[in-house]
Protein backbone atom coordinates (compact mmCIF):
# COMPACT_ATOMS: atom_id res chain seq x y z
CA UNK A 1 0.00 0.00 0.00
CA UNK A 2 1.25 3.65 -0.85
CA UNK A 3 2.18 5.26 1.88
CA UNK A 4 0.13 8.40 1.36
CA UNK A 5 -2.92 6.51 -0.77
CA UNK A 6 -5.95 7.67 1.59
CA UNK A 7 -4.77 11.48 1.80
CA UNK A 8 -3.76 11.42 -2.03
CA UNK A 9 -7.18 9.89 -2.83
CA UNK A 10 -8.67 11.91 -0.23
CA UNK A 11 -7.80 15.74 -1.34
CA UNK A 12 -8.53 14.65 -5.07
CA UNK A 13 -12.25 14.87 -4.05
CA UNK A 14 -12.19 18.12 -2.45
CA UNK A 15 -15.04 20.08 -4.06
CA UNK A 16 -15.79 23.10 -6.22
CA UNK A 17 -17.39 26.18 -5.44
CA UNK A 18 -19.40 29.44 -5.22
CA UNK A 19 -19.88 32.24 -8.53
CA UNK A 20 -18.09 35.28 -8.09
CA UNK A 21 -16.43 37.74 -10.45
CA UNK A 22 -13.37 37.24 -11.61
CA UNK A 23 -10.14 38.28 -9.13
CA UNK A 24 -13.06 38.16 -6.32
CA UNK A 25 -12.90 35.95 -3.30
CA UNK A 26 -15.30 32.69 -3.38
CA UNK A 27 -16.99 31.08 -0.82
CA UNK A 28 -17.02 26.89 -0.54
CA UNK A 29 -20.65 26.22 0.78
CA UNK A 30 -22.41 22.53 1.29
CA UNK A 31 -24.61 23.04 -2.01
CA UNK A 32 -21.28 23.03 -4.04
CA UNK A 33 -20.17 19.65 -3.27
CA UNK A 34 -20.14 16.91 -5.58
CA UNK A 35 -23.08 14.46 -4.85
CA UNK A 36 -24.34 10.87 -5.88
CA UNK A 37 -25.04 10.73 -9.48
CA UNK A 38 -21.91 13.02 -10.34
CA UNK A 39 -19.77 11.75 -13.15
CA UNK A 40 -16.52 13.66 -13.20
CA UNK A 41 -13.78 13.15 -16.21
CA UNK A 42 -10.33 14.50 -15.18
CA UNK A 43 -6.87 14.60 -16.77
CA UNK A 44 -3.68 13.80 -15.60
CA UNK A 45 0.03 15.18 -16.35
CA UNK A 46 2.55 12.41 -15.44
CA UNK A 47 5.34 14.92 -16.48
CA UNK A 48 4.38 18.88 -15.11
CA UNK A 49 7.14 21.41 -15.96
CA UNK A 50 5.67 24.01 -13.73
CA UNK A 51 5.06 24.79 -10.17
CA UNK A 52 1.91 25.65 -8.00
CA UNK A 53 2.68 29.34 -8.18
CA UNK A 54 2.33 31.85 -5.00
CA UNK A 55 -0.32 32.72 -2.35
CA UNK A 56 -2.28 35.34 -1.93
CA UNK A 57 -5.34 37.26 -2.55
CA UNK A 58 -5.90 37.95 -6.29
CA UNK A 59 -3.52 35.86 -8.04
CA UNK A 60 -3.16 34.49 -11.42
CA UNK A 61 -2.12 30.96 -11.66
CA UNK A 62 -1.30 29.72 -15.65
CA UNK A 63 -1.46 26.12 -16.25
CA UNK A 64 -2.52 26.32 -19.91
CA UNK A 65 0.29 24.08 -20.82
CA UNK A 66 -1.21 21.08 -18.91
CA UNK A 67 -1.32 17.85 -21.09
CA UNK A 68 -3.58 15.14 -20.68
CA UNK A 69 -1.47 12.07 -20.54
CA UNK A 70 -4.29 9.92 -18.41
CA UNK A 71 -7.83 10.18 -17.98
CA UNK A 72 -9.53 9.84 -14.65
CA UNK A 73 -13.53 9.45 -14.31
CA UNK A 74 -15.06 9.64 -11.17
CA UNK A 75 -18.48 8.41 -10.24
CA UNK A 76 -20.25 9.77 -7.53
CA UNK A 77 -22.69 7.51 -5.41
CA UNK A 78 -24.60 7.05 -2.35
CA UNK A 79 -22.49 4.74 0.28
CA UNK A 80 -25.42 2.79 0.84
CA UNK A 81 -24.95 1.74 -3.12
CA UNK A 82 -21.92 0.46 -3.25
CA UNK A 83 -20.52 -3.28 -2.00
CA UNK A 84 -19.05 -2.06 1.35
CA UNK A 85 -22.05 -0.33 2.74
CA UNK A 86 -22.11 -2.26 5.74
CA UNK A 87 -18.98 -1.23 6.67
CA UNK A 88 -20.06 2.50 5.71
CA UNK A 89 -23.36 2.57 7.85
CA UNK A 90 -22.91 6.40 8.58
CA UNK A 91 -21.35 7.48 5.41
CA UNK A 92 -23.62 9.46 2.65
CA UNK A 93 -21.64 9.48 -0.13
CA UNK A 94 -18.64 7.55 -2.20
CA UNK A 95 -16.39 8.17 -5.08
CA UNK A 96 -14.61 5.27 -7.50
CA UNK A 97 -12.22 5.71 -10.41
CA UNK A 98 -12.64 1.93 -10.96
CA UNK A 99 -16.13 0.70 -10.09
CA UNK A 100 -13.63 -1.45 -7.60
CA UNK A 101 -12.08 0.83 -5.27
CA UNK A 102 -14.16 3.25 -3.56
CA UNK A 103 -13.51 6.14 -1.16
CA UNK A 104 -16.26 7.13 1.84
CA UNK A 105 -17.28 10.37 3.17
CA UNK A 106 -19.68 11.95 4.95
CA UNK A 107 -20.99 15.31 3.84
CA UNK A 108 -23.06 17.72 6.04
CA UNK A 109 -24.04 21.41 6.09
CA UNK A 110 -20.80 22.22 8.23
CA UNK A 111 -18.01 19.49 7.18
CA UNK A 112 -17.12 16.85 4.83
CA UNK A 113 -15.20 14.21 6.20
CA UNK A 114 -13.25 11.06 4.77
CA UNK A 115 -14.47 7.89 6.66
CA UNK A 116 -12.43 5.04 4.99
CA UNK A 117 -12.51 3.01 1.68
CA UNK A 118 -13.16 -0.57 0.76
CA UNK A 119 -11.94 -2.24 -2.58
CA UNK A 120 -8.40 -4.01 -3.38
CA UNK A 121 -6.44 -1.58 -3.11
CA UNK A 122 -3.06 -3.81 -2.53
CA UNK A 123 -4.18 -6.18 -5.90
CA UNK A 124 -4.19 -9.47 -4.39
CA UNK A 125 -7.62 -10.30 -4.89
CA UNK A 126 -8.81 -10.15 -1.41
CA UNK A 127 -11.30 -7.19 -1.11
CA UNK A 128 -10.90 -5.44 2.24
CA UNK A 129 -13.08 -2.28 4.13
CA UNK A 130 -10.76 -0.09 5.96
CA UNK A 131 -12.49 2.89 8.06
CA UNK A 132 -10.30 5.78 9.46
CA UNK A 133 -10.52 6.11 13.18
CA UNK A 134 -11.20 8.87 13.61
CA UNK A 135 -12.38 10.27 9.94
CA UNK A 136 -10.31 12.95 8.35
CA UNK A 137 -11.53 16.32 7.95
CA UNK A 138 -11.78 17.83 4.05
CA UNK A 139 -13.68 20.72 4.63
CA UNK A 140 -15.44 22.90 7.09
CA UNK A 141 -17.71 24.74 5.96
CA UNK A 142 -18.15 27.12 4.56
CA UNK A 143 -14.44 27.38 3.22
CA UNK A 144 -12.94 31.39 2.30
CA UNK A 145 -9.34 32.67 1.82
CA UNK A 146 -7.04 32.65 5.50
CA UNK A 147 -9.21 29.75 6.68
CA UNK A 148 -7.22 26.88 7.93
CA UNK A 149 -7.73 23.73 10.69
CA UNK A 150 -5.56 20.70 11.87
CA UNK A 151 -6.63 16.99 12.08
CA UNK A 152 -5.28 13.87 12.42
CA UNK A 153 -6.62 10.77 11.21
CA UNK A 154 -5.61 6.83 11.28
CA UNK A 155 -6.19 3.34 9.86
CA UNK A 156 -4.89 0.15 9.80
CA UNK A 157 -5.11 -3.03 7.05
CA UNK A 158 -4.52 -6.39 8.59
CA UNK A 159 -4.01 -8.91 5.21
CA UNK A 160 -2.99 -12.20 4.57
CA UNK A 161 0.46 -13.19 4.65
CA UNK A 162 0.54 -16.62 3.71
CA UNK A 163 2.55 -15.41 -0.02
CA UNK A 164 5.08 -13.81 2.13
CA UNK A 165 5.77 -17.31 4.93
CA UNK A 166 4.02 -15.34 7.71
CA UNK A 167 0.49 -16.05 9.00
CA UNK A 168 -0.65 -11.98 8.10
CA UNK A 169 0.50 -8.66 7.28
CA UNK A 170 -0.44 -5.47 9.14
CA UNK A 171 -0.27 -1.84 7.75
CA UNK A 172 -0.37 1.08 9.66
CA UNK A 173 -0.98 4.32 8.78
CA UNK A 174 -1.20 7.91 11.32
CA UNK A 175 -1.45 11.31 9.49
CA UNK A 176 -1.62 14.46 10.85
CA UNK A 177 -3.16 16.70 8.27
CA UNK A 178 -2.63 20.59 8.43
CA UNK A 179 -4.94 22.49 5.95
CA UNK A 180 -4.55 26.25 4.85
CA UNK A 181 -6.80 28.29 2.30
CA UNK A 182 -3.38 29.95 0.97
CA UNK A 183 -4.77 31.84 -1.80
CA UNK A 184 -7.98 32.77 -3.89
CA UNK A 185 -7.75 34.23 -7.68
CA UNK A 186 -7.87 32.78 -11.77
CA UNK A 187 -6.69 29.71 -12.32
CA UNK A 188 -6.03 28.55 -16.47
CA UNK A 189 -5.77 25.52 -17.50
CA UNK A 190 -6.69 23.69 -21.18
CA UNK A 191 -10.43 24.24 -20.05
CA UNK A 192 -10.25 27.80 -19.34
CA UNK A 193 -10.09 30.16 -16.75
CA UNK A 194 -11.65 29.71 -13.21
CA UNK A 195 -12.51 31.74 -10.33
CA UNK A 196 -10.51 29.61 -7.37
CA UNK A 197 -9.71 29.12 -3.70
CA UNK A 198 -6.29 27.43 -3.61
CA UNK A 199 -5.31 24.97 -0.45
CA UNK A 200 -2.31 23.85 0.64
CA UNK A 201 -2.22 20.70 1.97
CA UNK A 202 0.89 19.23 4.60
CA UNK A 203 0.59 15.39 5.72
CA UNK A 204 3.00 14.50 8.63
CA UNK A 205 2.72 10.72 8.44
CA UNK A 206 4.07 7.38 9.66
CA UNK A 207 4.05 4.21 8.05
CA UNK A 208 4.46 0.72 9.54
CA UNK A 209 4.47 -2.96 8.10
CA UNK A 210 4.18 -5.08 11.29
CA UNK A 211 3.76 -9.49 10.78
CA UNK A 212 2.58 -12.21 13.16
CA UNK A 213 4.47 -15.68 12.14
CA UNK A 214 1.30 -17.63 13.77
CA UNK A 215 -2.18 -16.63 14.60
CA UNK A 216 -1.04 -17.05 18.43
CA UNK A 217 1.86 -15.32 17.94
CA UNK A 218 2.61 -11.65 18.84
CA UNK A 219 2.64 -8.61 16.25
CA UNK A 220 6.56 -7.82 15.11
CA UNK A 221 7.48 -4.52 13.78
CA UNK A 222 9.27 -4.87 10.36
CA UNK A 223 9.49 -1.58 9.64
CA UNK A 224 8.47 2.14 9.93
CA UNK A 225 8.93 5.03 7.89
CA UNK A 226 8.11 8.66 8.19
CA UNK A 227 6.70 10.97 5.89
CA UNK A 228 5.96 14.47 4.70
CA UNK A 229 3.72 15.14 1.56
CA UNK A 230 2.66 18.80 0.30
CA UNK A 231 -0.43 18.66 -1.78
CA UNK A 232 -2.02 21.60 -3.60
CA UNK A 233 -5.79 21.75 -4.89
CA UNK A 234 -7.28 24.54 -6.26
CA UNK A 235 -11.20 24.40 -5.61
CA UNK A 236 -13.85 26.21 -8.54
CA UNK A 237 -17.79 26.00 -8.19
CA UNK A 238 -18.28 24.76 -11.79
CA UNK A 239 -16.00 21.15 -11.58
CA UNK A 240 -17.25 19.75 -7.96
CA UNK A 241 -13.97 18.27 -7.64
CA UNK A 242 -11.02 19.75 -7.39
CA UNK A 243 -10.54 21.75 -10.83
CA UNK A 244 -6.61 21.13 -10.07
CA UNK A 245 -4.14 19.28 -8.17
CA UNK A 246 -0.68 19.40 -7.53
CA UNK A 247 1.26 16.72 -5.91
CA UNK A 248 4.91 16.18 -5.43
CA UNK A 249 7.40 13.87 -5.47
CA UNK A 250 10.67 12.37 -2.61
CA UNK A 251 12.72 15.72 -3.73
CA UNK A 252 10.06 18.21 -3.91
CA UNK A 253 9.47 18.75 -7.59
CA UNK A 254 5.77 18.60 -8.86
CA UNK A 255 4.62 14.48 -9.83
CA UNK A 256 1.77 15.15 -10.77
CA UNK A 257 -1.02 17.64 -11.90
CA UNK A 258 -4.73 16.57 -12.42
CA UNK A 259 -7.13 19.24 -14.09
CA UNK A 260 -11.00 19.20 -14.66
CA UNK A 261 -12.45 18.26 -18.16
CA UNK A 262 -15.55 20.44 -16.90
CA UNK A 263 -15.40 24.07 -18.47
CA UNK A 264 -15.72 27.38 -16.23
CA UNK A 265 -19.05 29.00 -16.40
CA UNK A 266 -17.16 32.29 -16.82
CA UNK A 267 -15.54 31.85 -20.23
CA UNK A 268 -13.37 35.42 -19.63
CA UNK A 269 -10.09 34.24 -19.21
CA UNK A 270 -7.48 37.21 -17.57
CA UNK A 271 -3.98 37.90 -17.11
CA UNK A 272 -2.21 39.50 -14.64
CA UNK A 273 -1.03 42.41 -15.88
CA UNK A 274 -4.02 42.69 -18.63
CA UNK A 275 -7.06 41.11 -17.03
CA UNK A 276 -9.34 44.00 -18.46
CA UNK A 277 -8.88 42.43 -21.82
CA UNK A 278 -12.31 40.48 -22.19
CA UNK A 279 -13.26 37.85 -24.62
CA UNK A 280 -16.25 36.35 -25.88
CA UNK A 281 -17.17 33.22 -27.74
CA UNK A 282 -20.53 31.65 -28.98
CA UNK A 283 -22.58 29.88 -29.34
CA UNK A 284 -22.22 27.61 -27.09
CA UNK A 285 -21.96 24.38 -28.22
CA UNK A 286 -22.02 25.60 -31.96
CA UNK A 287 -22.57 23.42 -34.41
CA UNK A 288 -21.78 25.42 -38.06
CA UNK A 289 -20.08 28.42 -37.10
CA UNK A 290 -18.22 30.23 -34.18
CA UNK A 291 -17.83 33.65 -33.27
CA UNK A 292 -14.90 35.07 -31.27
CA UNK A 293 -15.38 38.81 -30.03
CA UNK A 294 -11.58 40.02 -29.24
CA UNK A 295 -12.25 43.90 -28.09
CA UNK A 296 -9.24 45.38 -28.52
CA UNK A 297 -8.32 45.42 -32.30
CA UNK A 298 -4.48 46.04 -31.31
CA UNK A 299 -3.95 43.31 -28.66
CA UNK A 300 -3.54 39.87 -29.99
CA UNK A 301 -1.59 38.37 -32.64
CA UNK A 302 -3.11 35.10 -33.75
CA UNK A 303 -5.12 32.11 -32.20
CA UNK A 304 -4.90 28.26 -31.84
CA UNK A 305 -7.36 25.79 -31.38
CA UNK A 306 -6.68 22.06 -30.54
CA UNK A 307 -8.61 19.10 -28.82
CA UNK A 308 -8.61 18.17 -25.06
CA UNK A 309 -5.19 16.16 -25.57
CA UNK A 310 -3.27 19.03 -27.07
CA UNK A 311 -3.44 18.23 -31.42
CA UNK A 312 -3.80 21.39 -33.12
CA UNK A 313 -7.07 21.41 -35.08
CA UNK A 314 -6.48 25.19 -36.33
CA UNK A 315 -4.21 28.36 -36.57
CA UNK A 316 -4.97 31.92 -37.87
CA UNK A 317 -3.62 35.38 -37.73
CA UNK A 318 -6.15 37.92 -35.57
CA UNK A 319 -3.63 41.14 -35.78
CA UNK A 320 -6.00 44.02 -36.12
CA UNK A 321 -9.00 42.54 -35.83
CA UNK A 322 -11.98 42.60 -33.41
CA UNK A 323 -14.10 40.18 -34.14
CA UNK A 324 -13.35 36.34 -35.92
CA UNK A 325 -15.61 33.71 -37.19
CA UNK A 326 -14.52 30.63 -37.81
CA UNK A 327 -16.49 27.29 -39.74
CA UNK A 328 -16.81 24.23 -37.36
CA UNK A 329 -19.45 21.88 -39.47
CA UNK A 330 -17.64 19.72 -40.08
CA UNK A 331 -15.44 19.14 -37.13
CA UNK A 332 -15.64 16.36 -34.42
CA UNK A 333 -18.69 16.98 -32.02
CA UNK A 334 -16.77 17.25 -28.78
CA UNK A 335 -15.11 19.96 -26.36
CA UNK A 336 -11.68 22.54 -27.45
CA UNK A 337 -9.31 24.86 -26.50
CA UNK A 338 -9.27 28.05 -27.72
CA UNK A 339 -5.73 30.11 -27.24
CA UNK A 340 -5.66 33.65 -27.90
CA UNK A 341 -2.21 35.37 -28.54
CA UNK A 342 -0.87 38.52 -27.17
CA UNK A 343 1.21 40.81 -29.91
CA UNK A 344 3.18 41.63 -26.63
CA UNK A 345 4.20 37.75 -25.66
CA UNK A 346 1.97 37.62 -22.50
CA UNK A 347 0.58 34.37 -21.70
CA UNK A 348 -2.55 33.55 -24.33
CA UNK A 349 -6.04 33.97 -22.75
CA UNK A 350 -7.59 30.57 -22.78
CA UNK A 351 -11.20 29.40 -23.84
CA UNK A 352 -12.99 26.42 -23.93
CA UNK A 353 -15.41 25.76 -27.10
CA UNK A 354 -18.06 23.31 -27.86
CA UNK A 355 -19.31 21.70 -31.25
CA UNK A 356 -22.37 19.57 -31.33
CA UNK A 357 -23.84 18.44 -34.02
Amino acid sequence: MGTKLATHLVMACAAAMCTARLQAQIIIEYGDLAVPGDVIERYRDTLPSYGPGPAGEGQVWDMSMAQSHETITTTVSTAASTPFASAFATSNLAMTNDGSNYLYFRSQPTFMEATGFGGDPLGSGTPLSVGFAPALLIHQLPRAYGSNFTDDYYFQAIVDGSAFGVHSIRLRHRGDVRDSTDGHGALTTPAGTYQTLRVKSIEYSVDSIWFRLLSFTPWTLLSATQDTSVTYTWLAKETKLAVAEMTFDSTGAPARFIHSSLPPSITTAITAAHSDQELSLWPVPAAHEVVLRLGDAAVHSHLQVTTMDGRLVMERSIRGESQVRWEVGSWSAGPYVVRVHRLDGGPPQVLRMVVGH
